[in-house]
């Protein structure tokens, strides 16, 4: 792994974990618990989490004079999803269980309302929604110390295959022929 790799790959995994963090943070200042609980929102920060990858892949590939390997497309894409969401992994632990735990009781109870108000529009069996709302409390609470350890590894087998997937998209052959002074769109 190069240099321009690591520091692209950095770069990008802060700016992705940045917007998590201020997303967090707007959340908490205004107290709103629709913003943890409302499902195209959260649909909204994740798809800014893979734009910003897939720029991030792309900006390694023009140090590489427009053309990268799939290893490497891989490599920068799972490096910016993982530093990303470890560093937004360490601050949801902190600020759920160190800075203010009782935000974390509250954004529970706003989330299994939401889930059982879901599954009462969806006309599930009371018998179902009793059965969710015991398996929710068991678990105690996502935001739980266990809970976001165990989400960071799961969310690294998507990264793993986000990573795959913006890699096949992202990747540039360079030609077999290519002189090793000239670069794309360059004459002789």
């Amino acid at each position: 792994m190069n240099q321009d790799m690591k520091k692209i790959a950095i770069n990008y995994a802060l700016i992705s974990a940045g917007i998590g963090i201020l997303y967090t943070l707007i959340g908490y200042i205004t107290g709103s618990t629709s913003l943890f609980t409302t499902w195209y929102i959260g649909l909204a920060i994740a798809a800014v989490g893979i734009v910003i990858t897939v720029v991030g892949t792309n900006k390694y590939k023009g140090t590489q004079d427009g053309f990268m390997s799939f290893k490497d497309a891989f490599t920068v894409s799972f490096l910016i999803l993982f530093l990303a969401g470890l560093i937004s992994t360490v601050f949801n632990i902190l600020m759920f269980n160190v800075i203010d735990p009782g935000f974390a009781e509250e954004l529970n109870q706003a989330i299994l309302e939401s889930t059982v108000g879901m599954m009462e529009r969806m006309g599930a069996p009371e018998e179902t929604i009793t059965q969710q709302i015991e398996t929710m409390e068991s678990k105690g609470g996502q935001f739980s110390f266990g809970n976001q350890i165990k989400g960071f590894g799961m969310a690294l087998i998507f990264y793993g295959v986000l990573a795959l997937i913006i890699a096949a998209f992202t990747k540039k052959k360079a030609p077999e022929f290519m002189d090793a002074g000239t670069t794309e769109g360059s004459e002789d």
